[in-house]
Order: C-alpha cells, then structure tokens, then sequence
C-alpha cells in the first residue's frame, strides 16, 4: 500500500517553519495544505483511541493527504497521494 503513496514533494525533507510535515498543530498543517496544494478538508471520523482522522484534497482531487490529529493536540500527516476519488452512497447502500 505505501508504494502506492504519491508524497508530496515537500513532504521527502524536514520539517521547517514553512513546511509543516512532522508532529505540528493542525492549523499549521491545515494552512500550509491550503497554501500549497489548494487542500480543503472533505471527510473525517474519530478513531477508538480518540485521534481525529481528517481527508484533505484538492478541488479536482489531484491531490489528497491524510492528517491524524492527537487527543493532545499534535497532528500529523499520515500519508499523501493523488487521484483522490469521492464515492457517493445512499445511507443503507454498499458501496
């Protein structure tokens, strides 16, 4: 599965003022996703051990990545990729 990941180029370096890729807030990742790659949230849900799992893509879903926020508050990112596809469902509906 993570041969599959498309990293985002500034995502391979260290983490920087500017480039938020390692344990940070979230609104420094939020801002920088944004910043970069046009990247606005579009899903999430809350993990059994009270971590916050958030989808970002962009517009065209060219590009996605998953941040996982912390219940301490640090969040990170997860993975990055592209191609990013949303799959609509009626409730009660398999996919």
């Amino acid at each position: 599965m993570l041969s599959a990941l498309v990293l985002h180029p500034a995502s391979a370096g260290a983490q920087s003022p500017s480039d938020p890729t390692g344990m940070t807030t979230r609104s420094e990742i939020a801002d920088y996703l944004g910043r970069t790659y046009d990247e606005e949230p579009v899903a999430g849900g809350l993990g059994a051990n009270g971590a916050v799992l958030e989808v970002f893509t962009s517009p065209d879903g060219e590009s996605w990545t998953l941040v996982m926020t912390f219940p301490d508050g640090r969040s990170q990112v997860v993975a990055v990729g592209e191609d990013w596809l949303s799959l609509a469902k009626a409730r009660g509906e398999g996919i």
